[in-house]
């Protein structure tokens, strides 16, 4: 007697499965890090910040991402910057990054605004990566997003208040290239700067710099000194001029970065260094600070 069990049925024993391998397999995601600060006064800088990661396991070429921004009127550009060999530009009210990004990696973005007293009471920031859908997607729905900042008027009465914000500058750089650092002063109060006593930016550049130039906003005008102390040269760099409420200056300064894989370049800024003027707070005048390594 056979006591293999027999089946009634035998035609579903054996099943077939479809996978798609054409499908979308990149997957832009925009992360807002949000602006900083918030609300932020007349006449001070700031900045907003956000990410943007290839989620996907296929590598993204040609990625596009736009800031468009609802009323730039008042609104000084100061840079906009960001990471993995994107390339950025302004251009009336809307920030363009180009780039690629392999599987797994991100950018982050950077776009700095310096407000005055003719800025709009808020600035909306609208983000968005891959805005035209030209790069095939698994997802669409996380491509975009808003910030809203506040812009308030002077935080005091009668008043002048400096404020010295980061430097911008790259973190690393070839030795013998072209380096730029930038800077940003304002004054926060309702009280221009007395005349008397003009405002100095002063920054300081430990490493060596060659052949440095410099550009600024509102008329202020930089002086260089060398000095020599321990344990070697650094540059000085002072830059005068005047601030009404609500205004500020941008300070660029451009250099060759001179040097040896693996040296730094060290700066620094302090806005009334030596507390010529009165201010409502003077804890806000620096230092900043920024360091540089040369590859």
């Amino acid at each position: 007697m056979n006591n293999d069990p027999a089946e009634q049925v035998t035609n579903n024993n054996s099943s077939t499965a479809s996978i798609s391998v054409n499908g979308a397999s990149i997957d832009l995601v925009l992360t807002n890090q949000g602006d900083n600060p918030d609300p932020v006064a007349q006449g001070d800088k700031v900045t907003y910040t956000f990410m943007v990661t290839n989620g996907g396991s296929s590598d993204a070429t040609g990625v596009v991402i736009t800031d468009v921004f609802s009323d730039l009127t008042g609104m000084t550009f100061v840079s906009a910057t960001a990471s993995q060999g994107f390339s950025c530009t302004l251009s009336v009210a809307t920030v363009t990054c180009n780039g690629n990004l392999t599987a797994g990696q991100s950018t982050t973005v950077k776009i700095a605004f310096q407000t005055t007293s003719t800025s709009p009471a808020t600035e909306t920031s609208t983000m968005t990566v891959n805005p035209g859908h030209t790069i095939p997607e698994s997802d669409f729905t996380n491509n975009a997003a808003t910030e809203v900042t506040t812009i308030s008027n002077a935080i005091c009465s009668n008043c002048i208040d400096l404020v010295q914000d980061d430097i911008i500058a790259p973190a690393t750089v070839a030795a013998g290239d072209n380096i730029t650092f930038t800077t940003t002063v304002g004054n926060i109060g309702d009280h221009g700067t007395d005349p008397l006593h003009k405002v100095v930016v002063t920054l300081y550049f430990f490493g060596n710099l060659d052949s440095p130039t410099y550009s600024t906003t509102n008329g202020f005008v930089c002086a260089t000194n060398t000095i020599t102390s321990t344990p070697g040269v650094f540059l000085e760099v002072d830059c005068t001029g005047d601030l009404a409420a609500g205004q500020g200056t941008i300070i660029t300064v451009n250099a060759t970065a001179a040097g040896s894989s693996g040296d730094l370049i060290d700066a620094y800024s302090y806005v009334d260094l030596d507390n010529d003027i009165a201010e409502f707070n003077e804890s806000n005048n620096g230092y900043a600070f920024w360091e540089v390594t040369l590859t």
